[in-house]
């Protein structure tokens, strides 16, 4: 091969240098000048190396244009979607969108034929898959990212509604002691509102209680001076004698009607005294008059 094929009288064996692999070479533009050359000029002499020469051409340039095929809109549309999520990617996506413009292109020349782009029109294409796919990576990092940091978020924002909620709760207890404080305070000024001191028995000597009733509302208020301190399964109940009858007007917790005014859970429609008893823990329907521990009668004067 070479420089001989230049000797015109030399006899070439036209099948030989056909399947020598040359002409492909040529095509794909993988020959040196010199090797260029030559099939140009064998291409001249010999009809069958032009016909073959001009086969190959066609059937690699068919083959590009057969693989240089766009991506499927799908798929774009799901690439542009995802990179038109994240500002920080808009450049990337014009990049990205001018190479496809270009391709586009290219393909339209190719198919008028101009083989000089098919190689381009290659390399184009596995430049743009190589971007697309960076594109496709750091876009599925970043929304990964903006992800994480959309949890975090929503995390504090739960935290400042739970801690909010806990405030709620506690102000609208606090509120509601105060309302309690209030009402009592104003039940305990109010002109209806009757004092009975209830002083101790022989149970008790020592003990001393007040009960607060008021005649119109009916109310019951109690606020313990001193009484012993129960056995753990008893405890204090409260009883007005209406008529001649004691009727329960609740148990009552040491700790708090020691500390401040309590008011009981039962009305008294009218009462001659009230009393107060030392029962099983959680009351009796009838009391124990043998632990009797203070009683009082209802004065006609009232504070």
């Amino acid at each position: 091969k070479g420089n001989i094929y230049y000797n015109i009288s030399f006899v070439v064996d036209v099948k030989d240098y056909i399947s020598s692999g040359i002409l492909e070479n040529y095509v794909l533009g993988t020959v040196s000048s010199q090797e260029k050359q030559e099939v140009e000029c064998m291409s001249h002499i010999y009809p069958e190396i032009h016909k073959e020469l001009r086969n190959i051409q066609e059937a690699i340039e068919n083959l590009a244009i057969a693989g240089a095929k766009t991506p499927p809109e799908s798929v774009k549309s799901a690439l542009l979607k995802q990179i038109g999520d994240i500002s920080q990617e808009h450049s990337k996506l014009s990049v990205v969108e001018s190479a496809t413009s270009e391709i586009r292109g290219e393909e339209k020349e190719l198919k008028k034929g101009n083989n000089v782009m098919i190689k381009l029109a290659v390399a184009a294409s596995v430049t743009l898959l190589l971007a697309l796919g960076v594109v496709w990576n750091q876009g599925n990092n970043s929304v990964s990212q903006l992800n994480n940091e959309l949890a975090l978020v929503k995390g504090e924002q739960l935290k400042l509604q739970l801690k909010n909620s806990e405030q709620k709760k506690q102000l609208a207890s606090l509120n509601q002691a105060v309302e309690q404080k209030d009402y009592i305070a104003y039940m305990l000024a109010h002109s209806a509102t009757k004092k009975i001191d209830l002083k101790g028995t022989d149970n008790a000597p020592e003990s001393a209680v007040r009960v607060y009733w008021n005649t119109e509302t009916k109310g019951v208020f109690l606020k313990v001076d001193d009484l012993p301190v129960p056995a753990e399964d008893k405890q204090f109940q409260l009883w007005a004698i209406i008529d001649g009858q004691p009727t329960d007007m609740g148990v009552f917790e040491m700790e708090l009607a020691n500390q401040q005014v309590q008011q009981m859970p039962f009305l008294a429609s009218s009462a001659q005294a009230f009393a107060i008893t030392l029962e099983q823990k959680g009351g009796s329907k009838v009391p124990d008059l043998s632990s009797l521990q203070v009683i009082g009668n209802i004065q006609i004067w009232h504070l």
